[in-house]
């Protein structure tokens, strides 16, 4: 879940706009595109264990993984509320 969180919040972070008003700092636009990312991400990545032999894919991986970068997002978005702005 971490990782996808981190992951999340970094593709959020390349989206973000950097200049402009304080208040467009978090589009819920570009929080989208970051948790859709990391959610495909979850997927290829669970695509990719199904043909290791020691590894098996599941579909609940890809939801716990796409509830982390979700989370991720929201505390990313709490902490630049915390701080103003």
């Amino acid at each position: 879940m971490v990782e996808y969180a981190v992951l999340a919040c970094l593709a959020w972070r390349t989206r973000r706009p950097r200049d402009g008003p304080i208040q467009s700092w978090w589009r819920w636009r570009d929080a989208g595109f970051a948790w859709a990312f990391a959610t495909v991400f979850a997927v290829s990545d669970e695509i990719h264990q199904a043909f290791v032999p020691t590894r098996e894919a599941r579909v609940l991986d890809v939801v716990i993984d796409a509830m982390g970068a979700l989370m991720g997002l929201l505390a990313m978005r709490a902490w630049g509320r915390c701080r103003g702005r």
